[in-house]
């Protein structure tokens, strides 16, 4: 994400996260966490760093005060997780018999997940749209589902209102693709333009990006997420 620091400049902090899967339940699942370090976001913001004498650890100002260190990737570790407790669809955990088990058609896929809708609030939409966009987007970004399902997901956004279609963007890796987005409230944090980047030839999820419109609270700048596709089950 883009932090402001107190030379005036921006940095932008990278992080890696990896989630394995296993199928047996003999075998681990594993989350794998891997800081990419910081460095300053643009050619001016890298002047600006320079001018400040170019500390190899800036302080963050925004949204919460701390001490940063550029181009320090540090380490990477992992933790064994529970898959049982890791899916989720809404507020409630979901296990992976249950993902295969979703609807492959667009109207059963809707009604599966919003028979989920227990109103929102906390981190999630109390608006049933935004929810659902919220929720369907999960689908997509975030869970091993069948292609089957994705198609389904990508139709239930195509019928959500307020949801439009921006064509062609880059993702911010640079790679080529389609968005869809929205704009949310999203509780005290503010509000924010919300956009799924996807590759238009494969289906596959790109990125999540969470675009400042007025930010508040912890999230006072933009968010943006690299999303590597999930691994899926398509077939018996």
């Amino acid at each position: 994400g883009l932090v402001p620091t107190d030379g005036g400049y921006q940095v932008l902090q990278k992080e890696l996260s990896q989630y394995w899967f296993a199928r047996s339940g003999a075998d681990k699942s594993w989350v794998f966490v891997e800081p990419l370090g910081a460095a300053p976001a643009t050619a001016a913001d890298r002047a600006a760093w320079q001018a400040h004498g170019s500390p190899a650890v800036v302080h963050v100002t925004a949204p919460k005060p701390f001490d940063l260190a550029v181009a320090n990737p540090g380490k990477r570790f992992g933790n064994v997780i529970d898959p049982q407790h890791l899916f989720a669809l809404g507020d409630s955990n979901v296990s992976q018999a249950q993902l295969d088990a979703l609807p492959t058609d667009a109207a059963g896929l809707r009604a599966a997940l919003l028979h989920r809708y227990r109103g929102g609030g906390g981190d999630m939409p109390t608006d049933r749209n935004e929810w659902l966009f919220l929720v369907a987007g999960s689908v997509l970004m975030d869970l091993p589902v069948s292609g089957a399902v994705r198609g389904a997901a990508y139709q239930v956004l195509a019928g959500l209102p307020n949801v439009r279609a921006l064509g062609a963007v880059q993702d911010p890796r640079g790679r080529a693709g389609q968005a869809v987005a929205t704009t949310q409230r999203q509780g005290d944090q503010g509000t924010f333009e919300v956009r799924l980047v996807f590759d238009p030839k494969t289906g596959a999820p790109l990125a999540r990006e969470y675009r400042a419109v007025a930010p508040a609270g912890r999230r006072g700048t933009a968010d943006e997420e690299d999303t590597e596709q999930p691994a899926v089950r398509d077939g018996a």
